[in-house]
């Protein structure tokens, strides 16, 4: 598996070095522990699928410029414990406040379309009568579409 994805990446290797170059960057910390976590994280390879498919869409259909690294960083959050507003407070705090944010984010704030960037895919739980364990999933809705394409 892992020569099949080394052959895949073979044409994009350049823009995935940079790609994890600014990554970083952008992410680096002065707390030790998420520091180590996202080095971690580099040094594994994990969560590569996306940026690898932006980046071959992209050569594939043109050039690879400054908006295709902003569409490969796009990024998926767990949310633990579900306490109000904990990821846009967290991506408040580390300096990548969301996109529409009223509350959190003056810089890339409608006061048009108020709305913040965030939407949940999915959601599972299990269900409090039945005990049956519950899988839901929803597609972006358009304006989130719409979003991405304005501000990525």
């Amino acid at each position: 598996m892992a020569k099949i994805l080394e052959e895949i990446k073979a044409p994009i290797s350049r823009e995935m070095k940079l790609f994890e170059e600014k990554f970083y960057q952008s992410i680096q910390s002065s707390v030790p522990l998420l520091d180590k976590i996202t080095q971690f994280i580099i040094a594994t390879k994990g969560k590569q699928m996306r940026p690898i498919l932006v980046f071959l869409s992209a050569k594939m259909t043109g050039e690879v410029s400054e908006k295709t690294f902003r569409g490969a960083s796009l990024i998926e959050l767990r949310l633990d414990t579900g306490r109000t507003h904990q990821i846009r407070v967290h991506m408040s705090y580390i300096g990548h406040p969301l996109v529409g944010d009223y509350l959190y984010n003056e810089r890339y704030y409608d006061k048009e379309n108020v709305r913040p960037l965030l939407h949940s895919k999915s959601l599972s739980f299990i269900h409090p009568i039945t005990g049956e364990n519950l899988y839901l999933e929803c597609e972006l809705p358009t304006d989130f579409k719409e979003g991405i394409d304005e501000y990525v």
